[in-house]
């Protein structure tokens, strides 16, 4: 019987990347075989363009035959990824105006590439006609394994992004984009203040530090991708009606952005399919889950995506977890062991994740500095500590399925607001950097385990959140400024660090901070910008590190100052509105905690009081480097605890906000006890316990 959508949405997936045109058919009998004695029940395989229709209307899928028919054999489900975005050297050649171009004109040549073995790297997907010349591809292979018993998923896209382009097709749809929002060259130019004669003098701007025109032009880049993964949605849907259809991001996350570009939206790709799914490599950033400060990283795509997901009513899939380490890394100085590889697994349950699958099987054998890298098993097939540590958790959940597949986490009573034009009006700008400040101010929930949702467009500004928190909001539009202070009005606790609407949402800087007129709505004002690198604001709850800015604060008797400079002057003031309340800092505190919570440890957790966030339990003694999150299944609670720490640690935890102590599920530490809401362990190095509690 074929997957329907309710299908994936009601059960857990394990399995791994098996195939892009390696491993051999000599092989994959006995990988099926041993992939499904650890415990999983599915694989991904690629289907290349390359590789699919090496001559234009030729096809060739006899590989891909053979990988479907021994996977039935072997009782697996298939997820089949389609990798369009390095094509055959016949569609290059066919259309060479489409070679992918950076804004200063310099063309990239067709070549082969090591993750793609043949074809052309980066040709622009805004090209119509070649856009119709894949679809060929694309209906094809939909057509042949739709019915297959084996297919489970299609992939649309891997790690779909657009990078800054110049290339004529590019430049065309951006015009086009233009001429629908603006209308006229007139009001085009009004908005920009610019004197074009008309369209045709138009193209991508190669300005970084031109907030107003990236701002356009971003916007158009993420509606492109956005359309461009609808696109091949479509496409699939034309031959194939029912199968889900997924896509799946970089590792990592549109907070975290690379350098001055972002070059995907999370929230658009995720619109564009049945449901979402992310790359994250968490050795990307070494031996962070030795921290937690820095594993808050790796958290933070996954909370994304749950978060993502939730507000849409759908699921998300930790769609690559590194099976072993790779040349691809060279900086990274550090180990893969099967006690990382449980630390991984655990964190992406705790975070939601419906399915979980490993970059991959074995090692890559062709691949470049790929090579010979990611393996979960050794390059012979042999186990590794990494496949039986999957093996051990795929068992355990297995045996509690029904719990784990019905928790969810519990409904977060804070949110952080994530917002991409500030994003980006700060890496114009270099006014501070948005992305560090974006994850250190999670860091700060995350490493005192505060669960929280992330926020970004208005309609998820709800009643569920007791307090939400706005780190630089530098280019805030009018209708979130409306929605957060509407949410305050009606009883919530709203947070705001200085800069609100610095950059009006032409991207030009305001007369006003708050601008739109909230100065005068609110009663305050801020004046007399100054810049410097880090201070400490002083609260009732000890010292905050800031950073990056300040700001004099103007305001009317209606706020109150509670935290100042060192100076005597407000820090931060806080006053009644409505129902509710508004805090506004007159610095960053985003800034300051990514630049001093190694020298100053406690500057973050003294930030967590002085916000009134809670945790999810209180650690009443060894917390350190210990982080806790609690996921609710019918009347039980499900409470994960995770020792970052690189020593033994003693541990005790009051569970009165979560439930009290019923089982002790799963642990890998040395002694774990409990009775009523007070649980004790004896942690062992970077071990995890789970705890059924009785909510």
């Amino acid at each position: 019987m074929k997957a329907q959508l309710k299908d994936i949405q009601n059960e857990f997936v394990f399995g791994t990347q098996y195939y892009r045109v390696v491993p051999p058919k000599t092989e994959w009998a006995d990988d099926m075989k041993h992939i499904s004695e650890l415990g999983m029940d599915t694989i991904k395989i690629w289907a290349l363009w390359t590789y699919g229709e090496p001559r234009e209307g030729k096809f060739n899928f006899s590989d891909l035959d053979g990988l479907m028919d021994e996977a039935q054999r072997k009782n697996l489900r298939v997820v089949i990824n389609i990798i369009l975005d390095h094509c055959p050297l016949w569609a290059v050649q066919k259309f060479p105006e489409s070679q992918w171009t950076d804004l200063n004109g310099r063309r990239m040549t067709e070549h082969a590439y090591a993750q793609r073995f043949l074809g052309g790297v980066g040709l622009c997907w805004d090209n119509t006609a070649l856009r119709k010349t894949a679809e060929p591809f694309i209906r094809a292979l939909a057509k042949r394994y739709k019915d297959h018993p084996s297919l489970y998923v299609w992939d649309a896209w891997n790690e779909p992004d657009k990078l800054a382009s110049g290339d004529v097709h590019t430049a065309a749809r951006f015009r086009e984009y233009l001429a629908k929002r603006f209308g006229t060259i007139e009001k085009l130019n009004e908005h920009l203040v610019e004197c074009y004669a008309d369209l045709s003098e138009v193209f991508p701007p190669d300005c970084k530090s031109d907030v107003a025109a990236q701002l356009l032009y971003n916007d158009f880049r993420q509606r492109s991708l956005g359309d461009q993964v609808r696109w091949v949605y479509d496409t699939i849907r034309s031959e194939d009606t029912h199968t889900p259809i997924m896509t799946h991001s970089h590792s990592g996350t549109t907070q975290i952005g690379w350098g001055a570009d972002i070059p995907w939206d999370d929230w658009r790709m995720a619109d564009a399919v049945d449901f979402y799914g992310t790359s994250s490599h968490e050795i990307w950033f070494n031996d962070n889950y030795k921290r937690a400060e820095t594993f808050a990283t790796f958290a933070l795509s996954l909370e994304t995506k749950r978060s993502i997901a939730a507000q849409a009513k759908k699921i998300f899939w930790l769609d690559e977890l590194s099976g072993g380490l790779s040349y691809m890394l060279p900086n990274v100085k550090t180990s893969y062991d099967g006690r990382r590889t449980t630390f991984n697994l655990w964190t992406a349950l705790a975070y939601e994740a419906k399915g979980i699958l490993f970059w991959q099987f074995r090692p890559e054998r062709k691949l470049g500095s790929e090579a010979p890298g990611w393996g979960l098993v050794e390059r012979d097939g042999e186990d590794t500590d990494r496949s039986r540590a999957a093996a051990e958790f795929i068992g355990t959940v297995r045996a509690e399925n029904d719990l784990f597949l019905n928790a969810r986490c519990v409904p977060a009573r804070y949110g952080i607001v994530y917002d991409m034009d500030s994003h980006l009006a700060a890496n114009c700008t270099q006014i501070a950097p948005y992305n560090n400040g974006f994850q250190a101010v999670f860091s700060a929930f995350y490493t005192n385990s505060v669960p929280c949702d992330i926020l970004r467009y208005p309609g998820s500004i709800t009643e569920q959140y007791e307090m939400i928190y706005v780190p630089e909001p530098w280019c805030v539009s009018a209708a979130l400024k409306k929605a957060l202070f509407e949410y305050a009005e009606r009883g919530g606790r709203l947070i705001i660090e200085c800069g609100l609407g610095l950059y009006d949402e032409n991207g030009f800087t305001a007369a006003k901070v708050p601008n739109q007129g909230w100065d005068a709505t609110i009663g305050l004002l801020e004046r007399n910008i100054r810049i410097f690198t880090t201070d400490t604001i002083q609260t009732d709850h000890g010292g905050i590190a800031v950073g990056k800015q300040r700001v004099d604060l103007r305001m009317t008797d209606a706020w109150r100052t509670t935290a100042s400079f060192s100076d005597g002057t407000p820090a931060a003031v806080t006053r009644a509105w409505g129902k509710g309340s508004m805090t506004a800092f007159a610095s960053l505190p985003s800034a300051g905690m990514h630049a001093l919570r190694e020298s100053d440890p406690k500057c973050v957790p003294n930030f967590i009081r002085f916000i009134g966030a809670e945790p999810c339990v209180d650690i009443t003694s060894g917390g350190n480097g210990i982080t806790c999150r609690v996921m609710e299944c019918g009347g039980k609670r499900l409470l994960f605890v995770f020792n970052h720490c690189a020593q033994n640690a003693s541990v005790s935890i009051d569970c009165s906000r979560a439930g009290t102590f019923d089982r002790l599920l799963w642990n890998n530490c040395v002694s774990a006890t409990g009775k009523g809401h007070r649980i004790d362990l004896h942690c062992s190095v970077e071990s995890i316990a789970v705890i059924v509690l009785s909510a």
